[in-house]
């Protein structure tokens, strides 16, 4: 296998404090993304957050483990459209449960959410127009059924980003959710089997994505995190990208057939 493409070179004092700034900006964009991911306030985060030029909103990208919505218009159908759609089907339980109590209730009732970005690694491109970050979600989701019950999960995945300079800045241009397991709360860990085939709780938000692939087996994940991680870099360079036409996720022969 060719080894990897890794630049590295000597930066001014001055590129090297802009460089310094550029690591401070995407941190908090990131962060300020994976917090409205939880709270439901994806529709404004992709509007501030995510590319807004054309030459990049086309090939936009948000994959899952089970495939890549390629295009905003596609992401914002999954991280918002798909989302209304769940929190309206918990709320609509317990309206048909109870008529008119919860009436006026706004969806979102019944389920909870939470993100978080952890451990990151960050890079960006000698040509200072591209970055790569690698963080580990650490979250939760929650939703409740009407007879007080609800099912609870600690969901942890592996967040790789790219992203690209626009003129106001670093925006989020591909975002992969590597789904790597599920523990659902209050039960001891050693009696929950997260490797058997076909026990993947998270997978009910998968959706329908534009492109169905296999992103991500999160039976033997890690053993190609690897050859994704991000690592000093040139320039964009597609075959190494996180967007759909990469090899993220690809299993180890299946890149060499990329080759």
């Amino acid at each position: 296998m060719d080894k990897f493409k890794e630049y590295k070179r000597e930066f001014t004092d001055e590129e090297m404090v802009r460089h310094a700034w550029d690591k401070e900006m995407i941190q908090n964009l990131i962060s300020r993304f994976v917090l409205a991911w939880g709270n439901g306030d994806t529709a404004e985060a992709i509007e501030s957050l995510w590319v807004r030029e054309p030459e990049h909103t086309a090939d936009a990208s948000f994959a899952t483990n089970t495939g890549f919505y390629v295009g905003l218009p596609e992401v914002s159908r999954h991280l918002v459209d798909e989302r209304i759609a769940y929190e309206e089907e918990t709320l609509r339980a317990f309206q048909e449960a109870v008529p008119g109590k919860y009436d006026s209730a706004e969806a979102g009732l019944g389920t909870t959410a939470m993100h978080s970005c952890t451990t990151p690694l960050l890079f960006i491109s000698v040509d200072d127009k591209y970055a790569r970050y690698l963080c580990y979600d650490l979250g939760l989701t929650g939703r409740g059924r009407p007879d007080g019950s609800a099912e609870n999960y600690f969901e942890f995945s592996l967040l790789l980003i790219e992203l690209v300079r626009e003129a106001d800045g670093f925006k989020i241009w591909h975002l992969v959710e590597q789904h790597d397991f599920s523990i659902e709360s209050g039960k001891n860990y050693n009696d929950v089997n997260t490797f058997i085939n076909g026990y993947d709780p998270a997978a009910r938000f998968y959706g329908e994505p534009t492109v169905e692939k296999e992103v991500y087996d999160n039976q033997y994940g890690w053993e190609y995190l690897f050859y994704d991680m991000p690592r000093p870099f040139k320039t964009y360079d597609e075959d190494e990208g996180y967007g759909p036409k990469g090899k993220v996720g690809r299993k180890f022969y299946e890149r060499l057939e990329m080759l």
